[in-house]
């Protein structure tokens, strides 16, 4: 057969079969065999089986991955062996010519009138903004790759968000007084960079105090202070003094 369309779901996908008639016929040489991608989902790596859907929505910049699971299926009751490609593209047009492989399963045996789950893990997802396309290519022994496939459409989509939230750190922080009597006062100034790509509207910073120089949630609070609209554009920084009173020891 050439060009069967399966749809499940949001997602249309297509079995691209050789043309009938050329070598030997798949399923051992009976002919009775009819290979087809009944299901295909992704998730993000690290999410629990219960989270592969067709398409989500990731941000750049995060070391993105996901997970492809495809679901073939024998439609007939002989025997087959069929191999499974994974392919990636940035167009919604599959192209065995610019389409970049990922990845395969090959000689998987699928008995008569069953299917099989076969997965691709760890993939990692490009950090352009924009829509990435997720393809499956199924074909059995005695079948011949096409050079450049018009059957073609999207299984598993992608999109990529630009990074849009602000990435706050602490680039140096200092005290103005290094040698302190109990009850002294003292000031405090922290500098905060933002890395990301986003305006952001307040924040707090919060100043601990600690008897060594490890950064932990088991330090003292020894105060708060807002931090509102003095970062707007990425690399921007400013200080920010505070009084502390040290107390006894």
């Amino acid at each position: 057969m050439d060009g069967e369309w399966s749809t499940y779901g949001r997602i249309d996908f297509q079995v691209l079969d050789n043309d009938p008639g050329g070598g030997d016929p798949p399923g051992g040489g009976s002919g009775d065999a009819d290979i087809s991608i009944d299901k295909v989902e992704i998730k993000k790596t690290g999410e629990s089986d219960s989270h592969f859907r067709h398409s989500f929505t990731v941000t750049s910049g995060n070391n993105n991955r996901l997970n492809i699971e495809a679901k073939v299926k024998n439609k007939k009751s002989d025997d087959v062996y069929a191999d499974i490609y994974y392919y990636w593209d940035d167009d919604k047009h599959f192209s065995f010519k610019s389409s970049h492989k990922l990845g395969d399963d090959t000689h998987v045996k699928i008995d008569g009138h069953d299917d099989v789950k076969k997965h691709l893990s760890n993939v990692h997802i490009p950090d352009e903004p924009g829509n990435h396309y997720f393809y499956i290519y199924v074909k059995a022994p005695g079948d011949t790759d096409k050079s450049n496939s018009s059957n073609h459409d999207e299984y598993g989509k992608v999109t990529v968000l630009p990074q849009t939230h602000p990435d706050l750190v602490v680039q140096s922080s200092a005290v103005n007084n290094v040698s302190l009597s109990p009850g002294q006062a003292f000031s405090v100034s922290a500098v905060v960079k933002n890395q990301g790509k986003w305006f952001f509207s307040c924040t707090t910073l919060r100043y601990y105090r600690s008897t060594n120089s490890i950064i932990s949630g088991s330090g003292y609070p020894i105060g708060t202070d807002s931090v509102s609209g003095l970062i707007t554009l990425k690399g921007t920084s400013s200080g920010i003094p505070v009084t502390i009173f040290l107390g006894s020891p």
